[in-house]
Order: structure tokens, then sequence, then C-alpha cells
């Protein structure tokens, strides 16, 4: 029969794995779920840049966002979404 310290784990009391057990610190809890909340920001971030600036361009039908008249706007528009 295996120790304690190296039994698989079993099913979490607060029901996800990412809350961890309930006898497990709160500092160490909070930790883990800021630290996975802010990973998964700065990769939605990036990735509704990207949506924001194909979808226009590449995908929807005419008018073209790529015409000369509108590439300023365009390139506006961009620096407008990158800081927010």
């Amino acid at each position: 029969m295996p120790d304690d310290d190296t039994a698989a784990p079993g099913p979490s009391p607060w029901g996800s794995r990412l809350l961890g057990s309930a006898e497990e610190q709160s500092h160490r809890r909070r930790v883990r779920v800021q630290a996975s909340v802010t990973a998964g920001l700065t990769l939605a971030n990036p990735v509704s840049l990207m949506v924001a600036l194909v979808l226009p361009a590449f995908v929807l039908p005419e008018p073209s966002l790529l015409t000369r008249q509108v590439v300023v706007l365009d390139a506006v528009a961009v620096q407008i979404r990158a800081r927010r």
C-alpha cells in the first residue's frame, strides 16, 4: 500500500483541480488561480487582436479594408486596439 505522500490525489472536494484540496493554504490557492487567470488573459489579448485584424482584412467581403483610401485609418485603428 503506498504512503499518503505518494498516493495519487483523489477527486477535489471543491470540484476543480484548479482549486486544489480543501486543506491547502489559501495563499497557495490564490497564487495558483491568479497565475492561471493572468496567463489566460495574457494569451487571449494577442489572439483577439489577431482576430480583429484578420477578419476584416481577409475574411469579410467587400468593401476591402486594404484599399489605399482606408489604409491610414486601418493603421490608426490597429494602434488604438493595441493600446487597450
